[in-house]
């Protein structure tokens, strides 16, 4: 029995007239995976008022039609990832250059950032929003040279909190540098992991290679261990949680 869809809510989004289709001849394009990658673009700068990106994406997925996930996954135009148990996807460099011109980093997001992390910017804003002392978070904001994930300001434009999601990384200099830059800003840091295998990945690099082994074994590899090891050395401007406990 053939699925009936329902009419588009939104019109297609103006990248999907953009397709750069005479770059790429490895896959077929039907009008529903243009339509899938153009709403992933759109998800992904939040632009789809019928769509939060606290959802799973196959809502996504499935308003587009009948997109060839697979197809477009092995042809390295899509990723596709599980996040608290929800389905995200992702455009990569090829995808977006299909779609248009402008990758994440250039005019909006982290460079190159995918679903996972963007997520987490979003659920670290709330986060940080529902606190006493800060008026307002801005995502993606610069200060002093630098780019941080999230800033909260008081009512009176001064920094409160700075936060920085980190997702899985073999990267430790990047890692390093992340925790240098929240270091040295004002006020509180909050470290925002997607799981307790991310924070133990990520923390395990700062203990080596920032804190030269100063944190217990335990602390660097679960956020309980972390807070109680915090907590009895009335450190409180350290924060680091999973995105469940953000919820």
């Amino acid at each position: 029995m053939a699925i009936q869809h329902s009419p588009l809510d939104t019109p297609l989004p103006e990248a999907y007239a953009d397709f750069n289709l005479d770059r790429h001849d490895d896959h077929e394009f039907s009008d529903d995976d243009k339509q899938f990658m153009a709403f992933i673009g759109s998800a992904f700068r939040n632009e789809l008022d019928w769509y939060s990106l606290t959802e799973s994406m196959t809502s996504v997925r499935d308003r587009a039609g009948e997109p060839n996930v697979n197809a477009l996954v092995e042809c390295g135009y899509i990723d596709s990832s599980r996040l608290l148990n929800k389905r995200y996807y992702s455009l990569t460099r090829k995808g977006w250059r299909t779609i248009g011109e402008s990758v994440p980093g250039n005019e909006f997001g982290d460079h190159m950032e995918k679903m996972p992390h963007r997520v987490g910017v979003h659920l670290l804003s709330q986060y940080i929003l529902e606190r006493d002392d800060v008026e307002s978070a801005e995502s993606y904001e610069r200060y002093d040279g630098e780019t941080y994930d999230v800033i909260g300001y008081d009512s009176s434009g001064n920094i409160v909190v700075t936060g920085e999601v980190e997702t899985e990384s073999n990267n430790a200099k990047a890692v390093v540098e992340d925790y240098k830059k929240l270091s040295e800003a004002p006020g509180d840091m909050i470290w925002v992991h997607p799981s307790e295998r991310a924070f133990s990945e990520v923390w395990g690099m700062i203990n080596e290679h920032a804190l030269d082994g100063n944190l217990p074994k335990q602390a660097a590899h679960r956020t309980h261990e972390l807070e109680e090891f915090l907590d009895r050395n009335n450190i409180s401007d350290i924060t680091a949680k999973t995105y469940g406990k953000l919820n």
